[in-house]
């Protein structure tokens, strides 16, 4: 590019914005061959800038398109240029490529028409395309550039390739050369091979097409290239900004300088407001600047780049590169657009993947600013800018009762540039031409009906005002009630354009204006508060935002422009709720469609079969506050009723399990159990509206789901007097209804229902708890009431916002909280109760491998491998008793095995408590880490005590002989704010050698109690427990074994017998033969036996196979019956056994002994 050849551009607002409704309308009439309109509807401004469209032309009209003039409304010929597309059957051309300049004002019409009557202006030589022995020159007044680059003008472009590669052959085409549009390819092809000429290999392509546009500063760029794909990419297309220039200064904030703001040129520098200095360029050392990402919405990473030389003075220039159409490019490595959405939306993989397109910008000692364009196997479209003069600084508005000079804005050439960018390369009006922002009402779509009609709104409203107890919902045609209706809805859809023509920022952010603008209007469109203007202005603008939000180089996971996945649930629910509004659009169906397909897609592949969601219990709500709302107007709306998929209601058990125990400290209500990233003690609103959407299709999980919504403590306001409800703040209905706009709540009529019936859970699943893949496990003791006992282990593959937790344990005992978790954001595995190796951070994902939730007993097995290990304190960890020791050539990997048997007892006050064992692998010392709620007084007794805070203590077993000294250590959590203040918990910490585990009996107790007699045998593989009558016999041994202990024979890995009040109590894994008390019991999958007087109920898992089970001795002799679920089952009796296999799918049997 040149810099004599740019002149000082026009002015441009930094208002440079939007749309258009349908462009390019054709009507042609007489001797017009097209007739076509512009039409801006946002009242939003436009400066001059080039519009390209095709039109098509009658049949037989147009023969060549050398003699076409485009006119505007008064018949004033304009410059342009038309060029050809293709051609009808007798050779006249059907479809032609109109170019030209033009500006919008706000609301402004203009119309056009094109003729062939030979009228155009000549070309005034504006633009130039110079042909050389070598070269090809375009040039404007504003930029130049030279193809192939043969002189330094400004900066220098060149092709770095493998040394193996060599070039075959270029070729360069002009493809346009008017007045308007000058546009050259140049493609050069590679082959692998020696010097000698003998090619082998693919052919290797890379394509540039070069475009100078009239009035642009820009030098605009669309590749594509087929290179092999490496890690490294050595292939690059590099570009010196350097010579011929020497910029010395950023209006980005390079990677390596302490100086200017925290966030970078992304959305973040867009949406905030930044007023301090610019950033000095220094060329002392070789090094990385920062780097270029598409992706327009990431918060923290360059999208666009620019800089110039401050020692220029006030006539410098400013240059540098914008990412024009990032749907052009895609900036992850994939083999498939569905494997990139599948790696993209796995946060583990996304979060480590390189980004290998990114263009990195590079200084050199003594001079060199080097862009580096990647070169492997995609495509790319951006441009080089260049403009000029521009101030250095702005004045700034003076605050109330400020006198004297006025404050200076220092980021004038940054808010220059970040105007140019808006207008060339993120609402560009050759982009947004096509939007359709106007369109004919379709008479058969009323409002409101995205969640209800007019009269069902009126129904609702007066129901809920009579449960609530006062006129809490005014009726919608109140006139103080509409007023302020109209001010909020009006006032959000001019927020929500004014934000997304900067630029929209991340989905999370964004559509806290969007969900409640749509939803607001669909109550007032169904009123006579606005004018026909208004109503029109407002249709448009929420047009706008589903256009915006489903612009491919705004959102797309297939391209890797995506983040946690929530932010993508985010996206496309808002672009389906204005598909939903907007029902009359050409475009509705296609955005309804869009956010069902991804709907879809998250239920495949983000819920586990289990039903647990891929992000984190406090995350889930992130997603699911939108998909539950979305839901409900897709069912409403006659779309599809996803309350009754079954992956949707396995994820409605999952979350309804994840709940907590009532909770002392919040006057025994229920919460979201603090696990991963979770911000406080929330209750969660989502299940009465999972109930109401379930009422009609599963009437007892609705029930449930609605006994769990009053659990929470949720009721009229009478009932919630003195109750305190915490909710998620950024993701919430009230903000989507206008409740933080001081609206009424209107979300409690469109979503909720407070009057269905709640019914206690009496499913199984429901009450007790099991395995959730991709979460862990949780199980239940006495649920439903205030002494509840339950246990969470976090083991599986999900990670999104999960902190390094992998193994850890969660416990409650009696109704009390035991063993808490500290949370996430912290990513130290020593901050949660778990094994760690030689006191290093892990970044691995286990699984739980084995579970059984049972109604006497429950175990879970869960397994890791610890490789990616590092070296990383925290700065809360004050004092800690132990310090990584050198790895001296030792493998890294520990192989980690938990193990967990939850021992239940029929009354909640009875011994319900657990027995860990830890199996370690390794070349490594290991920490046994438990963080218990309550204060110790001596870490050396046994048991160790921790007082409770809530009349339940925890008794601690440590049981191995070689435990050696109990430690403690110290975390200081105040730093944190008090919205997610951690617990403040005792450390009990066992260092222990390489390759030994760890042998521990976790028992609530209450403060009087007696603590139970506890002793391992053979070497810890059982351990026998006896609290008063009763005696527990738990067979762990550290791998599958053959057992006898006080006249109990066991067989296999997991198993536990048990003398209680209501009788004998067998439980056993997969595979195993329990001997006690003239029975012996076995089953292909876990299972569970009772034995009292002539019954014996039981529960066998039918998760992984059909249960059979074998019984044999005294006690199977008196076997007379079986039932399954109350169902009469057959029994099989050969050589002294008796053998029942139950029904597919059933787990719950009893057998009746004479």
């Amino acid at each position: 590019m040149s810099s004599d050849r740019r002149r000082v551009a026009a002015r441009v607002t930094a208002r440079v914005l939007i749309p258009l409704a349908g462009v390019f309308i054709v009507k042609a009439t007489g001797g017009e061959l097209a007739r076509f309109e512009l039409r801006e509807c946002l009242g939003l401004t436009y400066a001059a800038q080039p519009v390209h469209g095709t039109v098509e032309i009658p049949r037989g009209a147009l023969k060549e398109t050398a003699r076409c003039t485009l006119r505007d409304g008064a018949g004033q010929a304009l410059a342009a240029q038309v060029k050809a597309m293709d051609g009808w059957d007798d050779g006249s051309v059907r479809h032609a490529r109109v170019s030209f300049l033009t500006e919008l004002e706000p609301l402004a019409h203009k119309s056009f028409t094109l003729d062939d009557s030979g009228q155009a202006p000549p070309d005034d030589g504006t633009l130039t395309l110079t042909r050389g022995p070598d070269t090809l020159v375009l040039a404007s007044p504003l930029a130049a550039v030279e193809i192939p680059g043969r002189r330094n003008w400004f900066g220098r472009g060149w092709i770095t390739l493998d040394s193996s590669f060599r070039l075959q052959g270029r070729t360069v085409t002009v493809s346009d050369d008017g007045p308007i549009v000058k546009r050259v390819m140049v493609t050069s092809s590679y082959v692998k091979g020696a010097k000698s000429n003998t090619f082998v290999g693919d052919v290797c392509l890379h394509a540039v097409e070069v475009t100078l546009c009239r009035g642009e500063e820009l030098v605009r760029i669309k590749e594509s290239f087929s290179f092999p794909f490496t890690d490294l990419a050595p292939q690059e297309f590099a570009f010196d900004f350097y010579p011929g220039f020497e910029p010395d200064t950023s209006v980005c904030r390079p990677a390596w300088s302490a100086e200017g703001p925290t966030f970078d040129v992304g959305s973040s520098w867009d949406l905030q407001p930044y007023q301090g200095p610019m950033f000095p360029l220094h060329y002392d050392r070789d090094d990385t600047v920062g780097s270029l990402t598409p992706w327009s919405a990431h918060p923290q990473a360059w999208v666009h780049f620019g800089c110039y030389r401050e020692a220029a003075g006030a006539e410098a220039e400013m240059a540098g590169v914008m990412i024009t159409a990032p749907e052009a490019w895609d900036h992850i490595a994939y083999i498939s657009p569905d494997d990139s959405w599948r790696l993209v939306q796995n946060p583990h993989a996304f979060f480590t993947m390189k980004r290998i397109k990114d263009v990195r910008l590079s200084v050199g000692r003594g001079g060199g600013l080097v862009a580096h364009f990647p070169l492997s196997t995609g495509a790319r479209e951006w441009a080089f800018f260049v403009g000029g003069p521009f101030p250095r600084t702005t004045p700034l508005p003076a605050k109330a009762g400020e006198t004297g000079e006025p404050r200076q804005n220092a980021a004038a050439p940054r808010d220059y540039f970040k105007a140019k960018v808006n207008h060339y390369a993120f609402n560009p009006l050759d982009r947004v031409k096509d939007w359709v922002l106007a369109w004919p009402e379709a008479p058969d779509v009323a409002y409101p009906h995205l969640y209800y009609s007019r009269e069902e709104f009126e129904a609702r409203r007066q129901t809920y005002n009579a449960w609530e107890g006062q006129k809490t919902v005014p009726a919608l045609d109140d006139p103080a009630a509409l007023a302020k209706l109209k001010d909020a809805v009006l006032q959000l859809a001019d927020e929500a354009v004014q934000r997304m023509a900067v630029n929209p920022g991340p989905p999370h952010h964004v559509t806290q204006v969007v969900y409640p603008a749509a939803n607001l209007a669909d109550l007032l469109l169904g009123t006579d508060a606005l004018s026909p203007d208004e109503r029109n202005l407002l249709r448009a603008r929420l047009a706008y935002m589903a256009y915006r939000l489903n612009w491919r180089g705004y959102w797309a996971p297939e391209l890797g422009y995506a983040a946690n996945p929530n932010m993508t649930s985010f996206c496309y629910d808002a672009v389906g709720l204005l598909g939903l509004l907007l029902a009359d659009h050409p475009e509705a169906e296609n955005w309804v469609r869009a956010c069902t397909t991804e709907i879809d897609r998250e239920l495949a592949g983000w819920i586990s079969d289990d039903g647990a969601w891929i992000e984190s219990l406090g995350y889930v709500r992130a997603a699911w506050h939108e998909h539950s709302m979305l839901m409900t107007a897709l069912k409403h709306t006659g779309r599809r009723d996803y309350f009754r998929d079954p992956r949707v209601q396995k994820f409605f058990r999952y979350y309804f399990t994840a709940q907590t125990p009532p909770h002392p400290e919040r006057g025994y209500q229920r919460t979201l159990a603090i696990i991963g990233h979770v911000f406080g003690m929330q209750a969660v609103d989502e299940f009465n509206v999972w109930a109401r959407g379930l009422a009609d299709g599963d009437p007892a999980l609705s029930g449930a789901l609605q006994w769990m919504w009053k659990e929470f403590g949720f009721g009229n306001s009478a009932e919630m007097k003195g109750r305190t409800l915490y909710r998620a703040s950024g993701a919430d209905f009230s903000h989507w209804f206008g409740g933080v706009r001081g609206l009424p709540p209107y979300k409690e009529i469109a979503l909720n229902d407070p009057a269905l019936e709640a019914v206690a859970p009496t499913d199984p699943g429901l009450r007790l708890g099991g395995r959730f893949r991709g979460f862990g496990a949780i199980l239940n003791s006495h649920f439903g009431g205030r002494q509840e006992t339950k246990l969470y282990l976090r083991q599986g593959a999900y990670y999104s916002h999960w902190d390094a937790d992998q193994g850890g344990i969660v416990f409650w005992g009696k109704g009390a909280p035991l063993v808490l978790d500290h949370g996430y954001g912290e990513y130290h595995p020593w901050f949660h109760s778990r094994v760690n190796v030689n006191h290093m951070y892990d970044d691995d994902l286990g699984e739980v491998t084995a579970c059984f939730a049972g109604e006497g007993g429950a175990f879970v097995q869960g397994d890791i491998t610890l490789s990616r290990l590092s070296l990383r304190e925290h700065a809360w960890v004050k004092e800690w008793p132990f310090k990584p020791e050198p790895i001296n050539g030792r493998s890294l990997r520990t192989d980690w095995r938990r193990r967990i048997v939850f021992m239940k007892d029929p009354v909640p006050e009875g011994p319900n408590y657990l027995v860990v064992r830890d199996t370690v692998r390794g070349e490594l010392p290991t920490e046994w880490v438990l963080w218990a709620y309550g204060a110790v007084a001596d870490l050396q007794a046994t048991p160790i005590r921790a007082r409770g805070q809530f009349g339940v203590d925890l008794l601690v077993y440590l049981l191995d002989a070689d435990k050696g000294t109990v430690n403690t250590g110290r975390l200081d959590f105040s730093a944190e704010p008090a919205w997610d203040a951690r617990p403040k918990q005792t450390l009990i910490h066992l260092l222990r050698p390489a390759g030994r585990g760890t042998l521990a009996v976790l028992y609530p107790a209450l403060p009087a109690e007696t603590p139970p007699q506890v002793t391992p045998l053979h070497d810890g593989a059982v351990v026998r427990l006896s609290a008063g009558p009763r005696t527990d016999w738990v067979f762990l041994p550290e791998s599958r074994a053959t057992l006898e202990a006080d006249g109990v024979r066991f067989e296999g890995h997991t198993g536990s017998f048990s003398k209680r009040q209501d009788g004998l109590h067998y439980m056993l894994d997969r595979q195993g033969t329990l001997t006690a008390e003239g029975l012996t019991l076995t089953c292909n999958t876990p299972c569970e036996l009772r034995v009292q007087g002539n019954q014996a109920p039981g529960r066998a898992s039918a998760a992984e196979a059909t249960p059979t089970l074998v019984l044999a001795g005294p006690v199977s002799e008196r076997i007379t019956a079986a039932t399954c679920e109350g169902a009469p089952v057959p029994l099989t009796r050969e050589a002294g056994r008796v053998t029942l296999r139950l029904p597919p799918g059933r787990e719950a049997f009893a057998f009746t002994l004479r």
